[in-house]
């Protein structure tokens, strides 16, 4: 059986034990205020140390001290304390920020955050000097000047203004088209290859594809542009253009028809000949 340990009599940082009443201890603190402490506070791996005076000690202790940046200039409240920044910011941050622990993972804080935004506007200055990516008004490096690169059918012309300034990742472009009209694409869709024309790589007009013959645009669907056609039986039909572009749709449903009908034709002739008699005796026969 394990014996209770005797406090009574021990000091424990700021704190002296003078008398035990079965669970609690009742304490002495140095600065003369008297306590009431569970047993299991004063010891263990990170026991109770004071009435809580130290921690108001610590507290005052940061007012005014300087961390990177910041200077505490406000009293400590619960685990915050209210920093000025040299940029002139206010912001509360975390007691525990403000130190560089062993123990801790989290860096220490040392701005409101413009710190952090120097260091990316040098590191992207950098980088726009290495790729020629820097220009004013932009973030540093991010920048590419398409003006006078060609997409496929399309030529950049100019950036194009917009009133509000559109977002710095889809700046518009003025393109013009090799069949003369001029169309604003955003710079990633023709980086990526998303756009190579005006759109008159998708006008199917006077185009054949198969037995159907493209008379004009009928409208659109949700699945796009509907364009008019004409079979060569002499049926017009309707028909969306992606099957037509990818060989899916090759006639107005004749050619269907013949295929499905000559392969009857055909097994039916295959099952009469099996069951007639041998290529000579039929003949004999006939």
């Amino acid at each position: 059986m394990r014996l209770k340990q005797q406090l009574v009599g021990r000091r424990i940082g700021r704190l002296v034990v003078a008398a035990e009443d079965g669970q609690y201890c009742e304490c002495l603190c140095d600065c003369g205020t008297s306590v009431r402490v569970k047993r299991q506070y004063l010891s263990g791996y990170r026991p109770k140390r004071s009435c809580g005076c130290l921690l108001q000690k610590n507290k005052r202790r940061l007012l005014g001290q300087r961390f990177g940046r910041l200077t505490v200039v406000g009293e400590p409240s619960g685990e915050r304390c209210e920093c000025l920044c040299d940029c002139g910011s206010r912001c509360n941050i975390p007691r525990r920020h403000l130190y560089h622990t062993a123990s801790s993972t989290r860096p220490s804080t040392r701005s409101c955050g413009c710190l952090a935004e120097e260091v990316k506007r040098e590191r992207g200055r950098r980088l726009g000097a290495i790729w020629g990516g820097n220009r004013k008004g932009k973030r540093p490096g991010t920048f590419i000047d398409l003006t006078g690169k060609r997409f496929g059918k399309l030529v950049v012309l100019r950036e194009e203004v917009q009133e509000p300034r559109p977002d710095r990742r889809k700046i518009r472009w003025l393109c013009q088209c090799d069949c003369g009209q001029r169309v604003i694409i955003r710079g990633p869709r023709l980086r990526a290859g998303r756009r190579r024309s005006c759109g008159c790589e998708r006008d199917l007009t006077g185009r054949r594809f198969g037995r159907l013959q493209v008379l004009r645009q009928d409208g659109r669907d949700a699945s796009g542009r509907r364009w008019r056609c004409i079979c060569d039986c002499g049926t017009t039909v309707t028909v969306s253009g992606k099957p037509l572009r990818n060989g899916n749709t090759r006639s107005c449903g004749c050619w269907a028809k013949e295929c499905t009908s000559k392969r009857t034709v055909d097994r039916y002739w295959t099952k009469v000949l099996a069951m007639l008699p041998e290529q000579g005796e039929f003949y004999e026969l006939k």
